[in-house]
């Protein structure tokens, strides 16, 4: 016996997300990198800093350079919190304290 054929539903609307930042105060349009940072930024590979500044002549720090990697690979712990289990485990670097948090994260 034939059923009755399901009835077309609302879309869902679409879920706000985060825009990343893509005009940093210290990268200006005719900076050689500009349009790769913007890229990366749109990307959600890097995000910049907190005062809208990317710091495009400073040399990168291992932890910027891990967290771009994590980000452009969307590597993800497992499950929320193992950073936080590695290090009460004894996983850690011998400078493990000078690790900022947003990258330990």
């Amino acid at each position: 016996q034939p059923t009755e054929p399901e009835q077309p539903t609302e879309p869902e609307q679409p879920v706000e997300t985060e825009q990343p930042q893509l005009n940093f105060s210290d990268v200006p349009e005719n900076h050689w990198a500009a349009s790769a940072i913007k890229r990366a930024a749109a990307l959600g590979i890097v995000k910049g800093h907190l005062d809208n500044t990317f710091k495009p002549n400073t040399a990168t720090t291992r932890a910027e350079f891990i967290t771009m990697l994590a980000n452009a690979f969307k590597w993800q712990d497992e499950k929320p919190g193992q950073a936080q289990q590695d290090k009460q485990a004894g996983l850690r670097f011998t400078d493990n304290d000078t690790i900022s948090a947003w990258a330990a994260d």
